[in-house]
């Protein structure tokens, strides 16, 4: 995720009460995300096992329907937990360092 150490707090707290195993790194990830937070909007690349997204290794062959569905419950309790919110808790700012990977990232294009 790229965002301020109290949004990753935030989805850390979300995924422990949820149940969830699932890790919240704070860093620049291939991924959609990246435009976002580019425009320092906050952002969550979702990445499933390792694998990553839009690679070699993104193959059907990978998923199975109770993965997807496990998955996409995850996500949609997330979408919800924040859109009930009356006001975003964290900051619309991105760490420093987070910004500089961004800016070397959107030069190489």
């Amino acid at each position: 995720m790229t965002g301020s150490d109290s949004f990753a707090s935030e989805i850390r707290e979300f995924l422990e009460e949820y149940g969830s195993d699932a890790e919240v790194r704070q860093s620049i990830w291939s991924g959609d995300a990246n435009t976002f937070a580019w425009k320092g909007v906050p952002a969550l690349t979702y990445d499933r096992d390792g694998f990553g997204m839009h690679t070699c290794h993104d193959e059907q062959r990978f998923l199975s329907a109770w993965e997807l569905g496990r998955e996409t419950d995850l996500i949609e309790a997330m979408v919800r937990r924040l859109a009930d919110r009356e006001a975003f808790a964290s900051e619309r700012k991105l760490p420093g360092e987070m910004e500089q990977e961004l800016q070397k990232l959107f030069a190489e294009y």
